[in-house]
């Protein structure tokens, strides 16, 4: 028997009363004594009065460990350090999180937390109960050029106070070159004219992209993310380059996935009379880690040379009011961006793997017996034909363009038969292509009624024009004709307005863009399925064997033999995309 628990030197006091404790073999000879919250001791005495198993009083080992409160664990921080990317003078980054974790039994208090040197703090530390935390923001303000380092404290009244996080961040003077020497690439380069030359400080040398071949793109890693504030631009300032304009836009992103517009797409002018320089500017600042320059410079410009920000990229082309070498129609919103899956593959990913616009087809549509054989080869083949459309305001993909080009000449005996002849004759042919053709046009439900499906046919026809393709055609889906799927898709086609367009709104985008009708085609898109299938995507029942008319669509259906039998009917339309046309 252990007869009192006592503490503190020549003043003991009792902490734990006098209890029997049973040591067995079979449990291990050990015995352990919780102890009251928040004891806290130097000396430890044991007095014993009795034990059973021997006349006198037996330990093998003694041991003491620590509990909570002001004997307990001290405060930990995460991370232990902060390191802040290069900061102009006089401008403060980004906010860094540190979280402080109280590991112990008892509530700590916070009695300060403060930092030394050109930094800055807010916190949500007063008491940091048992198992919790609290949060630093922390900031960098430098305010002189180079190195800089400090601390953050966080004085409290747990073990180890005050607890310390290293901080240090580099200053940069406003007139620091960034992007000097850093490594650059490009969409292709012209003779020795290579990408390295823009970053290497001379402005008689330069980066050259290759001819006739926009989008084009160029491409700078800074390293790591950095803060900046303006771009510039610089030509050789020899007065044998005559005046150009150069038109692109630029993004930025800190880990290279994700891209956010810093500046939209505009024209810049180089002119020799005042240095050949382009000073591109946003407000306020932004933090790049990986920054990219993608610059598309006019056919007419011949050379262009640029100083990026980091993966910060810049599209643009010919068209000086472009985005990413498309036309938007006059009046587009300021928050509309539109971009290639070339240019983007991520973002064309991202609307697959997420399938943003499969609520657009009726759920029969998406099974069409070819079309996985031409839709599927769209990426990567032919992503420079695929369009996408963002909302800035949200980075939200709202619309995309689907087109493939072919070789057509031109007459109505050579156009393919519908849409599953065009994307089968497109995939296997070996002749260059002369033409282009829409696939799909798909809206955002929440965006549909906006306007944008005449901008999607308009970035279409940019599209075919940048290539040299003199005509884009499109087998139309009308989409009132699962209103009267009874109805000749030739006399469905035939019905006018009063004002003479055609009757169908989708039919009527196209038309009032320049589109005029080619052809109506009966069998453009064939879809065979059991008819298990059909009941699945239609929600109905086909008790015999005959023709069928169901939601959405724009035909009837075969059913015969437990098998449906589905052609879709659609429209030829055709627009003129050469230079002057209407689009």
């Amino acid at each position: 028997m252990i007869g009192k628990f006592h503490c503190c030197g020549s003043g003991f006091t009792q902490i734990v009363g006098s209890a029997g404790y049973t040591f067995n073999p079979a449990t291990g000879n050990t015995v352990t004594i919780s102890l009251p919250s928040g004891t806290s001791t130097r000396y430890v005495r044991l007095s014993f009065t009795g034990n059973t198993g021997w006349s006198a009083a037996q330990l093998a080992e003694f041991e003491v460990f620590p509990g909570g409160g002001t004997s307990g664990s001290a405060l930990t921080a995460s991370p232990s350090s902060l390191s802040f990317a290069s900061t102009a003078m006089g401008s403060t980054s980004g906010a860094q999180t540190v979280t402080v974790a109280n590991p112990g039994s008892t509530a700590v208090s916070v009695s300060g937390v403060s930092t030394t040197g050109p930094f800055g703090q807010t916190n949500t530390c007063t008491t940091i109960p048992a198992g919790g935390s609290c949060t630093i923001s922390t900031t960098f303000s430098p305010t002189a050029a180079g190195a800089a380092s400090g601390t953050l404290s966080v004085t409290s009244s747990a073990p180890g106070s005050p607890l310390t996080v290293a901080l240090s961040g580099t200053g940069t003077a406003s007139g620091t070159n960034l992007a000097l020497n850093q490594p650059v690439t490009a969409s292709g380069y012209t003779q020795t004219y290579v990408p390295a030359n823009a970053a290497d400080g001379n402005t008689s040398s330069y980066w050259e992209s290759t001819d006739n071949a926009f989008p084009q793109w160029f491409q700078m890693d800074l390293g790591s993310a950095v803060s900046i504030s303006r771009i510039v631009m610089d030509l050789p300032p020899s007065s044998a380059w005559g005046t150009r304009t150069q038109t692109l836009s630029i993004q930025g992103s800190t880990d290279g996935t994700s891209y956010t517009t810093l500046v939209p797409s505009q024209g810049y002018t180089f002119n020799p009379s005042t240095g050949n320089t382009a000073n591109t500017g946003w407000p306020g600042r932004a933090t790049l880690g990986t920054a990219g320059l993608h610059q598309l410079i006019p056919a007419a410009a011949g050379r262009g040379r640029g100083l990026p920000p980091r993966l910060c990229r810049c599209f643009g082309g010919p068209d000086s009011g472009s985005l990413y070498g498309m036309k938007p129609p006059k009046g587009s919103p300021e928050w509309l961006e539109a971009v290639t899956a070339a240019e983007r593959p991520d973002l064309w990913e991202r609307a697959r793997r997420d399938d943003l616009f499969d609520d657009v087809w009726p759920e029969y549509n998406m099974h069409g017996n070819n079309t996985p054989a031409y839709f599927g080869a769209l990426f990567p083949r032919y992503a420079e034909f695929q369009a996408l459309y963002l909302d800035r305001r949200s980075d939200r993909i709202i619309a995309r363009g689907r087109t493939i080009p072919f070789h057509w000449d031109g007459t109505l005996d050579d156009l393919p038969p519908g849409i599953d002849a065009l994307g089968i004759r497109a995939v296997h042919e070996d002749s260059p292509p002369t033409a282009l053709s829409a696939l799909a046009a798909e809206i955002d439900v929440t965006y549909q009624g906006s306007g944008l499906s005449g901008l999607v046919i308009s970035t279409m026809a940019d599209i075919a024009q940048a290539h040299g393709l003199e005509k884009l055609v499109a087998p139309v889906r009308p989409n009132w004709k699962d209103r009267y799927p009874i109805t000749p898709i030739g006399r469905y086609a035939a019905w006018r307005r009063p004002d003479g367009l055609p009757f169908d709104p989708w039919m009527r985008v196209h038309a009032r863009l320049g589109g005029r009708i080619l052809r109506p085609e009966p069998r453009s898109l064939h879809i065979v399925a059991p008819l298990e299938d059909w009941q699945a995507w239609t929600e109905m029942t086909f008790p015999e064997d005959g023709q069928y008319v169901f939601p959405g669509g724009l035909a009837p259906l075969d059913v015969f033999g437990g098998v449906g039998d589905y052609w879709e009917p659609n429209v030829w339309m055709i627009h003129d995309v050469t230079a002057g046309s209407a689009l």
